[in-house]
């Protein structure tokens, strides 16, 4: 997994993205959330109507293993602060200080042998964007 996670890891995520597919994903019937073919296939049409298919593969691989990092961390707790649970089973506000960390920060092979997020590096960055702007 690591060429592979090396090609996930270069492929950009823009935060403004994440947070439209998150959106949208929230939007979707609650028994669709968790069927991966229908949140793919809505990543896919979000970034068709975006004109972004050219990179299509690569970028909805990156942007559904960030997403599935964070629910990680969240399913965790370890994003305590800035998550809060929606109205709706597995919808959570989220702050967008953590949706820029969570576009940028480097996957890593969890435990599991899953794609992750490191906890502690994440949440260090985020501390470090409130901070410079005196959020923290």
């Amino acid at each position: 997994m690591p060429n592979f996670l090396k090609r996930v890891n270069r492929t950009k995520v823009h935060p403004e993205l994440l947070r439209e597919v998150i959106e949208m994903h929230s939007a979707m019937e609650a028994e669709d959330r968790p069927v991966l073919e229908a949140r793919i296939a809505r990543i896919f049409h979000l970034l068709d109507e975006k004109g972004l298919m050219k990179d299509g593969g690569d970028l909805s691989i990156a942007i559904q293993f960030r997403l599935e990092a964070l629910a990680k961390l969240i399913q965790k707790d370890a994003t305590r602060g800035w998550t809060l649970p929606g109205s709706q089973p597995g919808v959570h506000s989220i702050d967008l200080d953590l949706l820029a960390v969570a576009a940028e920060e480097r996957l890593i092979e969890g435990a599991d042998g899953q794609i992750a997020f490191d906890a502690a590096s994440l949440q260090k960055r985020v501390l470090q964007i409130a901070e410079t702007r005196g959020r923290a």
